[in-house]
């Protein structure tokens, strides 16, 4: 959690909070694409768990045939 945003962290609703909208969304997934290596659908995008960072890296690691609770590169300090 940032020291200046007591708000934010693993479990926050991304998209509720303000922290994610469609424009930045976008951007996201073409990051996680391209810095995991791992492909994110449009079915991934509605899949509820996208909302949270936690849920995010829930996706990513079933998307990359991890059964770990995390994707690779993403950590409790990410």
């Amino acid at each position: 959690m940032a020291d200046d945003d007591p708000c934010f962290g693993r479990q926050v609703n991304l998209f509720d909070a303000g922290y994610l909208d469609s424009l930045t969304v976008v951007a996201l997934t073409v990051h996680i694409e391209e810095a995991l290596g791992t492909p994110i659908s449009d079915i991934d995008l509605f899949d509820p768990r996208f909302a949270t960072i936690d849920g995010m890296a829930e996706l990513v690691a079933e998307r990359a045939g991890r059964t770990s609770d995390a994707a690779p590169g993403i950590t409790a300090d990410s």
